[in-house]
């Protein structure tokens, strides 16, 4: 970029325009929306002058419980929009719970990851990559799912174990 005398901006330090960004949660919410409508199938299914819409039907967020992973500024967003069409909403975050007031905690039943999996219909992460965090969505934790949960990660890729995670999808331990 020097070279070619390009200018390089960075916002990462823009925290009040960053605060304003819900980019990443719309997206996480709009993932959500597809994989629980089964949206892309349908999609293709017309695309293929079909119409059974009865393998589409889907699930309604307000029937779900909706797990969050990660309380920070996006965790948030997607606690609030998961509210706003009624889902019943879980969190998980270890590092927010002192920013949590008592009413919030008792409302929305703060768990550790493993109950978190245990009763989530959606587990959606917006964590940072960190020793305690990488790889946290692993064989073991899905192995404590009982719903076969569908898993949203707009978070980085070494959130998860992927090899678990494609493992778990063949074997129908999660939805997708």
């Amino acid at each position: 970029c020097n070279k070619k005398n390009i200018k390089i901006l960075s916002l990462t330090k823009d925290y009040q325009l960053i605060k304003q960004l819900p980019s990443t949660s719309e997206l996480a919410f709009g993932l959500m929306m597809s994989l629980i409508r089964s949206i892309p199938q349908s999609k293709q299914h017309v695309s293929e002058y079909n119409w059974d819409y009865t393998k589409f039907v889907g699930r309604e967020v307000k029937s779900l419980t909706i797990g969050i992973v990660g309380y920070g500024r996006l965790g948030k967003m997607m606690y609030d929009y998961c509210k706003a069409f009624g889902a019943n909403v879980k969190v998980y975050d270890p590092y927010k719970r002192d920013e949590m007031d008592d009413s919030f905690l008792l409302n929305t039943n703060c768990l550790e990851l493993k109950q978190l999996v245990e009763q989530c219909d959606v587990i959606s992460l917006h964590v940072h990559v960190t020793d305690e965090t990488k790889y946290m969505i692993n064989k073991e934790i899905l192995g404590y799912s009982k719903k076969s949960p569908y898993i949203i990660n707009t978070s980085r890729g070494e959130i998860v174990n992927e090899i678990d995670i494609v493992n778990a999808l063949e074997s129908d331990l999660i939805s997708g």
